[in-house]
């Protein structure tokens, strides 16, 4: 996978735009996403582990609906 399209990984305080500032278990989650994402090569599932990343971001910084 290219540099351009490897999401980047997400520390422990990182601060969203709501405020929400990532834990480490909360940082290591998302990380686990993006993980499986960058192995995974068959794209419909890779799209699917997107979606569910997202889902996981959006709930976890209190942004749900984006």
């Amino acid at each position: 996978m290219s540099q351009a399209t490897q999401a980047q990984r997400i520390e422990a305080g990182y601060k969203a735009f709501t405020g929400h500032q990532f834990s480490q278990a909360e940082a290591d989650a998302y990380n686990r996403y993006t993980a499986e994402i960058e192995a995974e090569r068959w794209p419909p599932t890779r799209e699917f582990l997107k979606d569910q990343r997202h889902r996981f971001f959006c709930r976890t910084i209190g942004a749900e609906g984006f």
